[in-house]
Order: C-alpha cells, then structure tokens, then sequence
C-alpha cells in the first residue's frame, strides 16, 4: 500500500519542485496544491509507520508544503523531498 501512495507523492512534488510553473500555478490556485501535498504526506506517514518504511522523503516533503509559501525555500524542500522519495519508491521493489 505504501510504494503507490509514495509515487503520487513524488509526482506531486517533482511538479512543485518545478520554479516558475508550480509558483503560477500555486498562486493560480491559492495554494491548495501544498495542503493537497501536506495531506498526502501525512496519510504516507501513517501507512509508512505501519509498514515500517522510510519516512524521511515524506517528512521533508511535509515540511516543504509548509513552508512552500516561501518561494526558494519551497523549491529546494520540493527537489529534496523528490530525489529522496523516488529513491525510496526504488528500493522498495
């Protein structure tokens, strides 16, 4: 149950990691991605838990939906959160 919601979760934010589209777009939408994101996370988290898988890519991933607001400080939490949790999709094949 883990690996799908980890990929929806990395596809959400390599497109908020994108600078000048997600910022339109987030703009655009009054931030509702980010608190879609912060939901996603958190439901990942639990099921992570449950399953005793990694968290970390979803934390910083909670983290950056949080502090998406601010625009460089968002980006760079979004490539992280990315990078880590494409990793773990893969590792947990």
């Amino acid at each position: 149950m883990t690996r799908p919601l980890k990929v929806i979760t990395a596809i959400i934010e390599t497109l908020l990691g994108v600078p000048i589209l997600s910022g339109i777009a987030l703009i655009l939408t009054m931030w509702t991605p980010l608190l879609i994101a912060l939901v996603l996370h958190i439901i990942v988290i639990v099921y992570s838990c449950k399953e005793n898988k990694k968290i970390r890519g979803n934390v910083i991933g909670l983290i950056g939906s949080v502090l998406g607001i601010l625009p460089v400080v968002g980006f760079v939490l979004h490539i992280i959160s990315a990078v880590i949790l494409w990793k773990e999709v893969y590792k947990d094949e």
